[in-house]
């Protein structure tokens, strides 16, 4: 939504969305603006604004009930999970996994948080899904709701040479206004 409503003020520019766990050094120019989880980004020549803060919770879909019954916070040893691949510790709820599920309980692990999510909604496993995601999906149930340890702080960040150039500030301006429908505190 932020892209399209960016489009419509300013259709003579071309976007170009790159994803990817590899983090852009936006001061050799391979990013204007950068959108990045986890902790906040600390370089000196970058500057950084809380994008949003999304919570997770752990979901069961209805087909996966079905099979294995109702998962609860007493029973987790006895169901399978989706895990996604997270090397850098951006996503909160790695910990968890870590001191929760043993490696045997793990039946898919994907670096593409898409990927993940349909695992889940198809009944692949239990699995951590953004409450904003989550919502769009009818056939998923809450098995651990959102806490503090399971949000995901979102990082807008520029480099200060780019950050007061009409088309950084026209871009991040669209992004902010959006970002509140993403956001909870």
């Amino acid at each position: 939504p932020a892209i399209n409503a960016f489009k419509a003020d300013n259709s003579q520019v071309t976007v170009k969305l790159e994803t990817s766990a590899t983090l852009a050094k936006l001061e050799v120019g391979e990013a204007h603006i950068a959108i990045r989880a986890g902790q906040k980004p600390t370089n000196p020549d970058y500057v950084v604004q809380l994008f949003c803060k999304i919570p997770f919770s752990l979901y069961a879909s209805d087909a996966y009930i079905a099979r294995h019954g109702t998962p609860s916070a007493t029973s987790l040893d006895k169901h399978q999970f989706v895990y996604a691949q997270d090397e850098q510790a951006r996503y909160p709820f790695t910990k968890w996994f870590k001191a929760h599920v043993k490696d045997s309980q793990i039946s898919l692990i994907t670096d593409d948080l898409l990927a993940l999510s349909e695992a889940i909604k198809n009944g692949l496993g239990l699995g951590f899904m953004s409450v904003h995601d989550a919502a769009k999906t009818n056939n998923l149930r809450v098995i651990i709701p959102p806490t503090s340890d399971s949000i995901i702080s979102v990082w807008m960040v520029t480099h200060i040479d780019l950050h007061r150039t009409i088309k950084v500030q026209s871009f991040t301006q669209h992004l902010k206004a959006h970002a509140s429908q993403l956001s909870y505190d």
